[in-house]
């Protein structure tokens, strides 16, 4: 999961040393972890506007954000070499799907912060962020139950919902089905 999202900021900011912040702690008494990923470039919204095809839907960085989760959603993505590490626009999807799973999913941009927790999307527009957050919360004791099963099964979920969006790329990449455990 880290890794797709630090390969995000490194695909959409365009620069070869991007900026990224990183963050991490334990909290022993809840049983969780908390992790932080942070950028200061353009944003979720800017990068999805960049693509005309996604300008008459992207009205505002809620709608940016939420059709950053869906599969085969990206703003550079084009079709790709499965077999090849393309990005594919399914890395934010599997993950905040996977993070619904394990704790919570936190995805932040302009003035929007969308919270995925228990297949529940809560969207939040009291926040000023310029680029992009995304913070993880893992409850430890649901870690050993995850395995290469759920993300296959995420994964083929998610290119099926992607064979009724017009702007979905059908297949996910490797990087998106790479597990390590």
């Amino acid at each position: 999961m880290i890794r797709e999202i630090m390969r995000n900021t490194f695909e959409h900011t365009g620069e070869l040393k991007p900026h990224i912040w990183v963050g991490a702690q334990r909290h022993i008494s809840e049983g969780n972890i908390e992790v932080a990923l942070i950028d200061s470039y353009e944003g979720i919204r800017q990068v999805l506007t960049a693509k005309k095809e996604f300008r008459k839907i992207v009205r505002n960085d809620k709608d940016a954000l939420k059709l950053a989760i869906k599969p085969g959603i990206s703003g550079n993505a084009t079709e790709f070499d499965k077999d090849k590490w393309d990005n594919s626009g399914y890395g934010l999807y599997v993950t905040s799907k996977l993070l619904s799973i394990l704790g919570t999913f936190n995805l932040i941009s302009g003035n929007c912060w969308l919270e995925c927790k228990e297949s529940n999307i809560i969207s939040h527009n009291d926040i000023d962020f310029q680029g992009t957050g995304v913070v993880l919360y893992i409850d430890l004791n649901k870690v050993p139950k995850i395995n290469a099963n759920i993300i296959e099964q995420i994964v083929k979920a998610g290119e099926q919902e992607a064979k009724n969006d017009p702007f979905a790329i059908m297949s996910a990449s490797k990087a998106s089905k790479l597990v390590e455990f």
